[in-house]
Order: structure tokens, then sequence, then C-alpha cells
């Protein structure tokens, strides 16, 4: 079967080189942590080192960029037919592979909920697919080495579009002095769309009413701004109907991390930015190497976020957060990242945040946490689900608050987090000090926090290869911190069942509540 004469698009970037150095490469995140992300780096998106891939038959595009624990490849497919078709999907080995070149190694597809099995020989890993999703190859039970194949529905453009003027934008350098105001859209019922080709943006601002587009093969590698001032890459602020898609990849690679020196503080670049505005969707777009929270929305209603893959590494390059915001949905995405993965914060001024779900995502963590409500709580934070959700690796051990579920409270006294529900969650392996965590407190060794959490919910949590405990509790004194109700439903760890006893073996319970903490408060099931 031809997959081309069957409505497959594959992501295809002209400007991507091959590596030759591959150990050096893969270094050059150690570098950039030893020097606190001080340092940008070339070629974000390389062709993949490891693996070409064909699918039906037909070899595609291999792309692979890196993580904090080596590189990770991928490769991002639209179907036409969502409902039927079936993709044979073929990975095979490169010079440069370790697991599959000269070995014959054991392979899991995660999540492994999608029971996806895979042929295995000597250079060739074979499976099939036919349902939308991502599909990560795990060799060895290890996190090295692994290859994402990312499956979404084509757009349709017709709809996307509706009757907006499109807008053609030609691929260019617009960070210069005299090209940079080019970027700051102002004109509604426009279709901003970024054909195939290499583009320099310093920033983009978008007005209500407007679409901006990635066309497949779009590459927007974002630079330091040469106004010497730290910005934001993308910026929706006070503003409605807003969309995001395509199939294009946004760069970060060359900016400076989040704890960049003071000298060189313009070098920073915030992430993607939107604001205290309604009905915002953001689909199908890959992020690579953010230097700041990635997407970001902040006192919005009515957010949406859908198909995204985003890989990070950095200090601070949290994936998908959504603060203050009311009716949010955040579906179907691929978050591999140096920090945070899918959150909810409270860093706004204006809303509450409520009814907002997180579900069918896929998370891989190698430095903090996967989903929860983390820190930062200006307001309150209720009504939050993380659901059919999965984690790949969580491999962060610097700090007992790092987990896969977590709430963490620590910045202003007398706000509560209650109402949370984590429902349906695969761990695959996790080497974090425990799986689930409500946690008061900073991080590392800082020892301060306040809040109130309330009625959190564990439903339905497999936990596959499990270094650590499964729930911890923390505060850090008895005065300006609370822990009240949790419940644990079907908690599944290493194939045994998280019981009522359970909570007596230190193992598998941690308690660091200061002042101690009544534990039939917890109610198991």
């Amino acid at each position: 079967m031809n997959c081309y004469n069957n409505n497959y698009d594959f992501n295809e970037y002209s400007n991507v080189k091959n590596i030759k150095n591959v150990q050096k490469y893969a270094d050059e995140v150690e570098l950039n942590e030893y020097y606190h992300n001080n340092h940008p780096v070339k070629n974000g998106v390389i062709n993949s080192p490891y693996y070409f891939v064909k699918v039906n038959g037909k070899e595609v595009k291999t792309y692979a960029t890196r993580s904090a624990h080596g590189i990770h490849s991928f490769v991002y497919i639209s179907v036409e037919d969502d409902i039927n078709f079936n993709l044979n999907v073929e990975v095979f080995s490169k010079e440069h592979s370790t697991f599959l070149k000269n070995s014959i190694p054991e392979v899991d597809v995660l999540p492994l909920s999608n029971n996806i099995e895979a042929q295995v020989e000597q250079g060739r890993v074979c499976f099939s697919v036919s349902k939308l999703g991502s599909y990560s190859l795990a060799f060895n039970q290890q996190h090295l080495e692994p290859i994402t194949v990312f499956i979404t529905k084509k757009d349709n453009l017709n709809e996307l579009f509706g009757d907006y003027q499109i807008q053609y934008i030609n691929p260019d350098d617009y960070s210069t002095v005299e090209k940079r105001s080019l970027m700051e859209f102002t004109k509604e019922n426009t279709v901003y769309y970024f054909k195939k080709g290499k583009y320099v943006i310093d920033r983009i601002s978008l007005p209500s009413n407007s679409i901006l587009y990635l066309e497949n093969g779009a590459y927007l590698e974002i630079v330091p701004s040469k106004y010497f001032e730290k910005n934001e890459a993308i910026f929706v602020h006070h503003a409605y109907n807003v969309k995001f898609a395509g199939r294009g990849i946004i760069d970060f690679s060359a900016c400076c991390g989040g704890e960049t020196a003071s000298k060189k503080l313009f070098q920073n670049k915030s992430g993607i930015m939107i604001r205290d505005s309604m009905d915002i969707e953001f689909t199908g777009i890959t992020i690579v190497n953010c230097s700041s929270w990635t997407l970001n929305f902040v006192d919005c209603e009515r957010v949406h976020v859908k198909n995204v893959m985003i890989y990070g590494y950095r200090v601070f390059s949290d994936g998908i957060m959504l603060s203050d915001c009311v009716n949010g949905l955040v579906e179907d995405c691929f978050v591999r990242t140096g920090d945070d993965a899918f959150e909810v914060k409270s860093i706004g001024v204006v809303n509450f945040t409520d009814n907002v779900l997180f579900r069918n995502n896929a998370a891989w963590t190698d430095k903090a946490q996967a989903y929860g409500s983390i820190y930062e709580c200006n307001h309150g934070t209720k009504n939050v689900r993380f659901e059919n959700c999965s984690v790949g690796f969580a491999l962060a051990t610097w700090s007992d608050h790092v987990s896969c579920c977590v709430i963490q409270l620590g910045n202003l006294p007398n706000r509560v987090v209650e109402d949370i529900h984590f429902k349906n969650i695969e761990i695959y392996k996790t080497i974090n000090a425990s799986a689930l965590n409500l946690h008061i407190g900073g991080t590392g060794s800082s020892y301060f926090g306040y809040g109130i959490i309330d009625n959190i919910y564990f439903e339905n949590i497999s936990i596959k290869h499990n270094l650590g405990a499964v729930l911890r509790l923390r505060t850090c004194d008895d005065k300006n911190c609370k822990i009240g109700r949790v419940y644990l439903k079907n908690i599944i760890n290493e194939g045994e069942k998280f019981t009522q006893q359970s909570l007596n073996d230190p193992k598998l319970f941690i308690n660091r509540v200061v002042g101690g903490y009544d534990t039939s408060k917890i109610e198991v099931k």
C-alpha cells in the first residue's frame, strides 16, 4: 500500500541536518545545565541518527531532538480518514543505534494501554496501528534512544479557514529591526499562513479573530530580541477567537534558558503566552527546546489544546500550563520536558481555575512532574481532572516533591486546592520518590510553604515499574499547612493493589506531615 496515495501526510523540513558527532550533540544538554542554560545551541531538530522509518512500505522523514537524557526521535503523521486507516510502521536501525542495530531488544510500545505488540528482529521493529495517538518505543525498559510515532487527523483547511482572508508569509529573517514589525499582526478575520521553509523570528503577536497557520515544513527559529529585551516569542493579549494550527515546528534552541546570568537576561525568551483571552485553540504544532514555560494560558476562558508535541530539556521548560483558566481542555498531546509537563497554576489576576480537563495525554519527565496543580497559587484551584493519561518515564530524583501525579503548594497562605481528580493514569516506569504526592512546601531542601489541600481523588492508577513509594504526604509546619481528605481507588503498584494496610508500610506510604496526620482521612478502596 502506498501511503501517499491514501491521504497520509508526513512532516518534512528541508533545512534539517544530519549530525556526525552524535555524542557531542547529546552532551550539549549537560553543557547547558552546567552553565545554567546560558548557552544557546544549534540544530534544535536533526535527522534521527538512530532510525529511519517506513510506513506502509514508504520511507518517511524521521527527526530527533535533545532531551535531558539523550536524543529522542520522532515521526509526525497526519491521516485524512481517522476512522478507517491502518499503518504498518517499520523502524529500522541506523549507524548510531545501540539497542537495535546489534541485538534483539525487548520492546514496549507506550502507552501500554494501546495494547500494541511489536515484532522485533535485529535491526528492525514492526507494529501496526489503526487509532490516533502517540506510540513510543522503549527498549529494554530503558529511557534511552526512544522514538515516538505521533498520528493525528489531517486539517480540513476549508473548515478551519472559513471565509477568512489569507495573508501568505514567506520564509525570511523577521528578527531584524527593519522587519520585526511585520510579525505584529493586527488585521482581524485573517489567516496568517506561514509557507514551508525556514524563518527567524523574534516575536509574533496576534489580534482577535485570526489564525496562525504553519504549513507542513514551516520551521520557526525563535531568537533573542535584537532590542535587548526579554519578551514572549508568541503573544496574545485581551483577544478572542484566536487559533494556532498546522504541522510546523517552533524551535527555541537559539535562546538562553531561564537561569541565564543577569548580564545576559536579554537573551532569555519567554515561551508562547496567551493572556486574558477567550476561545483559544492551539493544535498540531511541534515545539522544541523552549527556554522558559513553553505553552501558557493565563486568565483565559474556553481553551482547547490538541495534538501538540513538545520536547524540552532546559530548566523551566514546562510543557502545557493553564493558570486561572475556566473551561479548558488539553488532549491528545505528547510532552517530554526538562520541567513539569501538564499542569495548572494560579499566577493570574482575574479568574479562579475551574472546569479544566487534561485527557489522553502522554508525559515523559526527565526532571520534574508529569501531571498536577503545581506551586504558584495566587488564587484557589478546583475542579481539575487528569483522565486517561500516561507517563512513560519519570526520572527525577533531585527532590522528594517530584512525582507523576502531584499537588504542590507553597507561595501564598490560605490558598485552597481542592476537587482534583487523577483517573485512569498509566505509569510505565518511575524512579521518583513517590508516584502520587501531596506536598505543601518548596522544592529540594526548601522547607517553607503554605496552603490547604483537600478532596483529592486518585482512581485507576497503574504503575508498571516503581522504584519509589506509591503515596507521599508532606507539609512544612502545622500552622500554615493542611492536608484534608484523600481518596484512593484501585491503585495497582507493580501488580499489587494498594490497600488500607498499605498505609502501614513505609516503603509504600511516606508520611511527612508536621504535627501528624490522621490516616483515617485517606479512603482506600
